[in-house]
C-alpha cells in the first residue's frame, strides 16, 4: 500500500497519466480503422483526478460529506486497482489499490458506527464481509506496513477474527475499530453530513484517546487555542476558528491542559457530534 503522505496531486496525476495513456493506446490500436486517433493530452484527466481526490477525502481522511461519492466509485476504483497492478508492474505500492481498500474499510466502519452512508451518498454500496476488515483494509487505513499489521494480528485471540473467514484473515469490525484507534496515523471518521441549518445547535468535535474532546477548556488562561501538527502549530483566538482548523486537518491535533495544568498535544481518535448547549454549559462553569 502507498503511504498516506505520498498520496497527493502529483501522485494522482502520475497514475492518471499511466492508466489513461493505456486506455487511449487501446482505443487507437483496436478501434475502427476510420476512427480518429486520440492521445492523453487531448482526453484530459480532470474527472479521473476528481474521483481520486474524493476517494482520498473519504477513505484516507475519513470525511463523510453529502454527495461527495459517485454511485460507481467503489466498483470503478477496484477495477482501476487491478489494471494498475498489471500496467505498472514495476510499482510496488498501488495508489488505486490503497484508495480502494481504504474506502472499502471506511464504509464498513461507517456502517458499524451507524452512519447512514447510503442515504448520505444516495447510492447502494455492495461491500463484502461488512462485519470484518481485511489485512489490506487495515493497512490502507492505518498507514502501517502489511508485515506490521500481520504481526499485531498474530497477538490477538482467535475470537477476534471473523468466523466467515475461509483462508483469508478478517478481523471483526468491533476489534478492528478499537485497533485502528490505537494507530497514530489512522484518521478517524469525520461525519460532516446533515449539518445544514443545524450549525447553531450542534457541533462536531474531535475526541482524544482518554475520552476528552476539544472544548473551551482547551483555551489558555490568557486566551487562545493551539492547534496543528507538532512543530507546525498555530495559535488562534476563537473556539470556532480553532475548530474549523481542526476539521480541515487530515488528522486533528490540539493542545489541552492535563491535571497539572501543563499543555500537551493530543490527537483525535474519533469525532463526536454534541449539542452546543453542552459546550456553552462548560463555558459558563469556567467563568
Amino acid at each position: 500500500m502507498e503511504k498516506h503522505q505520498n498520496l497527493n496531486e502529483q501522485a494522482f496525476t502520475m497514475v492518471a497519466k499511466s492508466l489513461l495513456t493505456y486506455f487511449t493506446y487501446c482505443l487507437n490500436e483496436y478501434s475502427g480503422y476510420e476512427t480518429p486517433r486520440i492521445d492523453y493530452e487531448t482526453v484530459g484527466n480532470e474527472q479521473f483526478l476528481d474521483m481520486l481526490e474524493r476517494l482520498f477525502r473519504c477513505g484516507i481522511n475519513g470525511q463523510v460529506i453529502e454527495g461527495d461519492l459517485a454511485p460507481n466509485d467503489l466498483d470503478d476504483i477496484e477495477k482501476f486497482a487491478k489494471l494498475e497492478s498489471v500496467i505498472d508492474v514495476l510499482t510496488q505500492n498501488g495508489i488505486c489499490a490503497t484508495l480502494f481498500h481504504a474506502l472499502s474499510g471506511r464504509l464498513k466502519l461507517c456502517l458499524h458506527e451507524g452512519i447512514p452512508i447510503e442515504d448520505i451518498y444516495d447510492t447502494k454500496f455492495y461491500i463484502s464481509h461488512e462485519n470484518a476488515l481485511s489485512v489490506r483494509e487495515l493497512v490502507a487505513l492505518s498507514n502501517t506496513s502489511e508485515g506490521a499489521v500481520r504481526n499485531e494480528l498474530s497477538k490477538m485471540p482467535a475470537s477476534a477474527f471473523s468466523k466467515e473467514a475461509t483462508g483469508k484473515q478478517l478481523l471483526k469490525i468491533e476489534e478492528a475499530a478499537e485497533w485502528l484507534k490505537s494507530r497514530k496515523e489512522y484518521k478517524p471518521t469525520k461525519n460532516l453530513s446533515g449539518m445544514t441549518g443545524l450549525e447553531k445547535e450542534y457541533v462536531n468535535v474531535p475526541v482524544a484517546s482518554d475520552g476528552t474532546y476539544f472544548s473551551y477548556a482547551c483555551a489558555y488562561k490568557r486566551g487562545g487555542y493551539t492547534v496543528g501538527e507538532k512543530g507546525d502549530e498555530i495559535k488562534v483566538e476563537s473556539f470556532d476558528e480553532a475548530l474549523d482548523y481542526l476539521i480541515n486537518m487530515p488528522h486533528a491535533k490540539w493542545r489541552r491542559p492535563n491535571s497539572a495544568g501543563n499543555y500537551g498535544i493530543v490527537s483525535a481518535v474519533e469525532w463526536r457530534r454534541i449539542p452546543r448547549s453542552e459546550l456553552n454549559k462548560e463555558l459558563f462553569e469556567m467563568l
